[in-house]
């Protein structure tokens, strides 16, 4: 049961990050057929959406890794000289 279970975990981490990249993948293609009519306008926008998810998400790592690094060099810094 444990093996059945971390791999159900497996395929929902895989299908939850792969899912996106399938949906702009067909908003671009949708998009295309749509051109010129009113749904053209909200593939626009959950393509926009997408890449500004992404821009954002990659933003927060790039900033709070830093930070979590240095808190962790901290911390291990505290936990060595704590005797001094």
């Amino acid at each position: 049961v444990p093996h059945m279970l971390l791999a159900a975990y497996m395929v929902a981490g895989f299908l939850v990050a792969f899912t996106p990249l399938v949906g702009v993948i067909l908003n671009y293609v949708k998009r295309a057929e749509a051109r010129g009519t009113w749904l053209e306008s909200h593939f626009t926008w959950q393509i926009r959406t997408f890449w500004w998810g992404l821009a954002w998400a990659v933003g927060i790592v790039l900033v709070s890794a830093p930070l979590v690094l240095l808190l962790g060099l901290g911390l291990v810094r505290r936990s060595i000289f704590a005797d001094s």
